[in-house]
């Protein structure tokens, strides 16, 4: 793997992604994609940027020649990324799961451990998630709504059942808030990010 269309063909493969789609995001036509793999032509340097962050290889990846233990390297953390944002995404479903749970114990029975987890579970998702702008630009919309939505649901279900129970202040609203935001972000990340 020599040349730079033997690397974009071996990146887009690893991937799972199409000429087609690769094409959408650089915003160039699947024929010019499919003249770079066959060395009929070779990307700009903007176009090269841009492969760049959309596989998350730096630019010297096209540039200095890669060894068999390189290129090794690269295809196992490529998998081992894929496997560790899978579990991360199964993960979340758990959490946000346990979390909705969560909500209905007060006292000795809640587990204060949930929603700090998912924060951290979270933070793990979208470190490994690269296609997080398309999917956000795609879904703006429906996003704000159903995480405003589902933001006044959580908060309010969950002062209210709080309410009940004990005196509020102001670490028990801000103890509220914090879940609501997270188990928010984990219901957009079930129903928005990942397929």
């Amino acid at each position: 793997m020599n040349n730079i269309s033997e690397k974009i063909i071996t990146l887009r493969k690893n991937n799972n992604i199409t000429q087609a789609q690769l094409a959408k995001q650089l915003h160039v036509s699947r024929k010019t994609i499919s003249n770079w793999e066959n060395d009929r032509g070779k990307p700009d340097i903007q176009s090269l940027n841009m492969i760049c962050d959309i596989y998350k290889v730096p630019l010297s990846f096209f540039i200095e020649p890669p060894t068999k233990k390189n290129k090794n390297n690269y295809v196992k953390n490529i998998k081992s990324k894929k496997t560790l944002l899978n579990y991360s995404y199964y993960f979340n479903i758990i959490l946000t799961i346990a979390s909705i749970c969560n909500t209905f114990l007060i006292g000795s029975n809640h587990l204060a451990f949930v929603t700090p987890l998912l924060i951290i579970n979270l933070c793990i998702f979208f470190i490994f998630f690269k296609d997080l702008k398309e999917k956000v630009r795609n879904n703006k919309l429906k996003i704000i709504i159903i995480s405003l939505i589902l933001l006044f649901i959580t908060f309010f279900l969950e002062l209210g059942i709080s309410q009940s129970v004990t005196q509020i202040n102001l670490e028990i609203i801000f103890g509220i808030m914090v879940h609501s935001i997270s188990l928010t972000i984990g219901f957009d990340v079930i129903f928005f990010t990942y397929n």
